[in-house]
């Protein structure tokens, strides 16, 4: 994350989190907390909120300004990098950019959470990879002849596979 919009990121965070203060109506920078909005995709219905939080304490917020800095980020938002990075964290894009790009945008979108979902797989497939081998080292350490050894064996092989498998298929997703 760039440093210039750090300051903007937490400004932003304080008052979304916890709703707005009247003191925070009125000396919040909308255009910074605009353009945060924007770098996350947020519509209007954002705007919306912001305005009757404030509304509670009779402030009145400077909606150009937030609106301004809202394109402004979406300008971040709205690029084929951030559609990937949202897949890869799982995200779906929202349809918030400009119709000319979204086919672009949700093929980048949709390749990132390729990514994802082959990730969570490979995930869950060693967890019962590291199951399967507690389980052979228990019987083994305890000399359990009821525990078929050599079944545990093949299915970790088995498991090995699709893992190798997996991973070499997110080779294909892994950038953009």
């Amino acid at each position: 994350m760039k440093r210039s919009l750090m300051p903007v990121l937490a400004v932003s965070v304080i008052l979304t989190s916890c709703g707005f203060s009247a003191e925070k109506c009125v000396q919040a920078d909308w255009h910074a907390i605009g353009r945060a909005d924007g770098e996350r995709g947020a519509s209007e219905e954002r705007l919306q909120k912001h305005i009757k939080s404030c509304a509670k304490h009779d402030v009145d917020i400077d909606q150009n300004l937030w609106r301004a800095g809202q394109v402004e980020g979406l300008k971040t938002y709205c690029t084929a990098q951030s559609a990937y990075r949202l897949g890869r964290d799982g995200r779906k894009l929202k349809t918030i950019c400009p119709d000319a790009k979204m086919s672009e945008l949700r093929a980048a979108n949709e390749k990132g959470r390729r990514y994802h979902d082959i990730s969570l797989e490979i995930d869950h497939l060693m967890h019962e990879r590291a199951d399967l081998r507690a389980e052979m080292r228990n019987a083994i350490k305890k000399a359990d002849v009821k525990v078929n050894t050599a079944w545990l064996r093949l299915k970790i092989s088995q498991i090995d596979l699709l893992i190798w498998d997996l991973e070499r298929q997110r080779q294909q997703y892994d950038q953009l």
